[in-house]
């Protein structure tokens, strides 16, 4: 009998973060952001909702930060779940974990719970194309107590931009990722997932995600920071900005 060799999931984890820092320089400001908001706007203990949480990098900060926090993460992708599952697994119970496509209406009714103090996203819902983006924004808010906030920090581009200031975004941005170090061993995101299908034990949750993505990745809905915004006031938030840039990095705080 063939024995499959366990995948190292905490080593792919880090392989994850390392590849996310090198395209996102802002990340870890992107998260501290999100972190700040939280400790002011909600009670000492809560209840959040990480959208398209991935293997969870957001929803373990806010655990480690918030002792008394709990947090609900949703993703479609079979695999990035199981990566989650496997590294930062329920934190006593603080933690759980959701298989529910955001693209789909029925997403919410999957949630174990119907009300949430706060969520948040990072780094995801740039994919859902404008209609679904939209009525993901409607639960939210549905799922919000009066005065919940919502968070997203993500690559979003500006309407108003023209041809010289997105050359001058580019050519930073591109300068910032040649600066950073990158340890031994370190890929990029295409090799990261190319080297994570060779796992024998996956091979059932790569066929699966196929079947939900029959690409790689999804195309990319390219919405503007604007056209979130006013998704958001559509949804019936009451008062929504941008919080923090970082060139084209954002972090959207939506209030209901």
């Amino acid at each position: 009998m063939v024995r499959v060799r366990t995948p190292r999931w905490a080593v792919w984890v880090e392989r994850w973060d390392q590849q996310q820092q090198d395209s996102f320089p802002a990340r870890e400001e992107r998260f501290n952001t999100i972190l700040e908001v939280l400790e002011t706007r909600i009670p000492r203990k809560f209840t959040v909702l990480d959208l398209g949480c991935g293997p969870g990098s957001l929803s373990l900060r806010v655990l480690r930060r918030f002792p008394n926090a709990r947090s609900i993460g949703v993703d479609v992708d079979p695999v990035m779940l199981k990566l989650g599952q496997e590294t930062v697994g329920t934190v006593g119970g603080r933690m759980r974990w959701v298989s529910a496509d955001l693209r789909h209406r029925d997403w919410a009714s999957k949630l174990p719970v119907r009300k949430v103090n706060a969520s948040i996203s990072t780094n995801a819902l740039h994919w859902l194309a404008p209609e679904k983006l939209r009525r993901v924004y409607h639960d939210v808010y549905n799922l919000l107590p009066r005065r919940g906030v919502f968070l997203n920090g993500d690559w979003l581009p500006a309407k108003a931009e023209g041809p010289m200031t997105q050359h001058l975004f580019l050519r930073i941005y591109r300068q910032r990722q040649r600066q950073i170090h990158r340890p031994v061993g370190w890929i990029d995101w295409n090799q990261w997932w190319r080297q994570l299908e060779r796992e024998p034990s996956l091979r059932d949750l790569f066929a699966m995600r196929r079947r939900i993505f029959p690409r790689l990745h999804p195309r990319e809905a390219h919405l503007s920071a604007e056209d979130h915004l006013r998704a958001l006031r559509r949804a019936g938030f009451r008062e929504v900005r941008v919080l923090t840039q970082n060139l084209d990095d954002r972090v959207l705080l939506a209030i209901k």
